[in-house]
């Protein structure tokens, strides 16, 4: 009688470990490689990865695999191999890898199913490009075209037209029938770009965090399956399993929301290129700021740099169009604001920006990286500041729910009447976030339709969608927000951008401080002035003479670029140095 051959299998714990089981005959011929399967380990029944097979182990009493789980969805080689290397270069375990890939429980429900449309024809739309524009798809399509690996970084101002460079590269790539990635820093941006992939090129997938489990079941299947060969979303979307990819686009290539802040760690960039690598396809690392990292690459020739450095015309079937004008930007000084008695939230050329700007039935976005009402509280008898009892963080005052919330771990707490220390009801609320400011464009502008884009405002499904649209077709005048709304809109109507404090993140202990500063600030200036109505951009700070609000005004990233990687190489900073978190607990 033959022994029964035996299956490799992993689990998704932080042990390093494959382990042993007996496939039964009923599964010897339907079980592949990259399948999950139910298991017995030790007392409990678990689900694993069948990552091999083999014909003897060392170990004599092999308990056997129960049966397979969901087995329409398994990992391709190329996947696994991806995964091994995540383990190895991020330090966690093989089953912990996989799961960023394949979600342990994903399996098929009844509410969802995918529509089964078959994909149109391709064909090129008529668009004018601009001569940049067009040597840039040159460029790209040449690499595409001959099945050469590449890694491209396309720095373009704001406005410029890169989305449409990404549509030429997408449209080239699936002539040549392989397939495409699409990722975007934010899931509010998903709607926007998901609409106009869709009025393109037809059937498209999504990707992110916020798909119930029949949504991403249904388009990881139809990416299995190759019924769809272009998937949108977020960093996530990196590990879609199609089998012939020739594309990965990172928009905003610079933003920090790429990198998965728990367990498993990744960096979506560093995985696309290892994917590139594996699938020898193309990458095109996007940005108007790109991070000091990648723009040094490119001067280094690791990456080839490619520029569009203006702005598309406004009227591009006109022969003598000029190109687009990126918006004004003033620097508001805000300590001389303080002199002159003004202690609110915006400086009076915001508040007169704001009230022309809505007479003339245009609109704005109001930009403050922070949520919440009040950012800490202070006892002014005994100088208590409410602190998070677990990572003592101030806590943050949210006016709507009243209650004080840690924005690190999630804590909260309702609101004290008088101090917990002294007893003292002298108790100040300091710091502004986008609820507060919310409140006071309500007071200052009773008639305006106001609506506020924050994490706590968009935690119900859809309700990215649902502002998207609304201020589209013009139905909101004032949208105030986080850093989500701050890249990758693209509303013709916006003619100014008030960013009410630029000095939030300059000054942390980070030495990506000033950085990450020039990249919110310019991309959140980049909203204004896209189409005929010229742009202006209010920038509020109480360090006006710093080198990066000099730059950001200056619509000058080589100018701050040269500054700051001169810091980096003194300091022995990236990219001269790599850095390694180690964390013990």
């Amino acid at each position: 009688m033959k022994a029964s051959p035996i299956g490799e299998v992993i689990l998704p714990i932080p042990l390093d470990k494959v382990f042993h089981y007996r496939i039964p005959a009923k599964l010897v011929s339907s079980l592949v490689i990259g399948q999950r399967v139910k298991i017995p380990f030790g007392k409990r029944k678990e689900i694993g990865y069948l990552v091999g097979l083999r014909k003897k182990s060392e170990i004599k009493k092999l308990k056997k695999i129960f049966d397979s789980y969901a087995p329409e969805l398994f990992l391709t080689n190329e996947l696994l191999t991806l995964s091994r290397w995540l383990a190895d270069y991020y330090f966690c375990s093989w089953g912990e890898a996989v799961t960023s890939i394949l979600p342990l429980r994903l399996r098929k429900r009844k509410l969802f199913t995918y529509p089964k449309r078959s994909l149109p024809n391709i064909t090129s739309l008529p668009v004018t490009l601009t001569k940049s524009q067009q040597r840039v798809v040159e460029t790209i399509k040449k690499s595409i075209e001959s099945g050469e690996r590449q890694t491209f970084l396309l720095h373009g101002v704001s406005a410029s037209g890169k989305t449409e460079v990404y549509f030429q590269a997408i449209e080239s790539c699936l002539k040549k029938n392989r397939e495409a990635i699409f990722l975007l820093p934010e899931i509010a941006l998903t709607p926007q770009f998901i609409e106009r992939i869709r009025e393109r090129f037809g059937q498209a997938g999504l990707w992110h965090s916020r798909l119930s489990q029949g949504e991403k079941y249904a388009n990881f299947l139809a990416a299995h399956r190759s019924e769809i060969k272009i998937m949108l979303g977020a960093r996530s979307a990196i590990f879609t399993p199609f089998k012939n990819l020739g594309l990965i686009i990172i928009d905003e290539e610079h933003e920090f929301t790429y990198k998965q802040d728990k367990k498993p760690f990744y960096h979506a960039c560093e995985v696309a290129l290892k994917r590139a690598e594996l699938n020898n396809a193309v990458v095109i690392l996007g940005s108007a700021t790109p991070s000091l990292e990648s723009y040094n690459s490119g001067l280094n020739n690791e990456f080839k740099l490619l520029e569009l450095p203006e702005r598309v015309p406004v009227r591009p079937d006109l022969v003598e169009a000029k190109e687009g004008v990126l918006p004004e930007i003033s620097i508001v000084d805000m300590r001389e604001e303080i002199r002159r008695g003004n202690r609110g939230v915006f400086s009076e050329e915001l508040k007169n920006a704001l009230t022309d700007c809505l007479n003339r039935k245009e609109q704005a976005i109001l930009f403050l990286n922070r949520r919440g009402y009040s950012t800490f509280l202070l006892c002014r008898r005994c100088g208590y500041i409410a602190k998070c009892p677990r990572c003592q963080l101030s806590l943050v005052y949210h006016r709507g729910k009243n209650i004080f919330c840690c924005h690190f771990c999630s804590y909260h707490e309702v609101v004290p009447f008088s101090c917990p220390w002294c007893r003292s009801t002298y108790l100040s609320f300091s710091g502004t976030g986008t609820e507060k400011v919310e409140t006071e464009i309500q007071i200052l502008f009773p008639n305006a339709r106001i609506r506020r884009m924050d994490l706590d405002t968009t935690r119900r499904k859809n309700v990215y969608e649902e502002i998207y649209y609304a201020f589209k077709n013009e139905k909101i005048d004032f949208l105030i927000g986080t850093q989500m709304i701050a890249k990758g809109f693209d509303f013709p109507k916006v003619s100014v951008v008030g960013i009410i404090n630029a000095d939030i993140a300059l000054h942390l202990p980070d030495f990506r401080a000033s950085e990450r500063t020039f990249q919110l600030v310019s991309q959140a200036a980049g909203r204004a002035g896209r189409a005929e109505i010229p742009g202006k951009v209010i920038l509020q700070t109480y360090c006006p003479e710093h080198y990066v609000f000099k730059t950001v005004a200056e619509h000058a990233y080589e100018q701050f670029y040269s500054q700051e990687i001169k810091l980096r190489r003194e300091l022995g900073y990236p990219p001269f140095t790599h850095l390694v978190r180690i964390l013990l607990r």
